[in-house]
């Protein structure tokens, strides 16, 4: 499909995360909430793509999850 990982970038320590760089990512809200495991995600963007694609977004991932608390 659309939905590609292009870079995905494992950062060890104490409390290792993972972070996925790619096309498409967004509309995946099922990928990315399996992805965490606490069920944290920070969305990291700017002010160009933000306004974008931040409400597709967080309509996939309420999709994923309803109920999810958005911050």
């Amino acid at each position: 499909g659309m939905n590609r990982t292009e870079h995905v970038v494992d950062v060890g320590g104490d409390a290792p995360y993972r972070i996925e760089i790619g096309s498409g990512l967004s509309a995946d809200g099922t990928r990315v909430l399996h992805a965490t495991r606490a069920g944290h995600v920070l969305v990291a963007t700017d002010s160009n793509v933000g306004p974008l694609h931040a409400d597709a977004l967080e309509a996939a991932l309420r999709a994923a999850r309803p109920g999810l608390r958005l911050a």
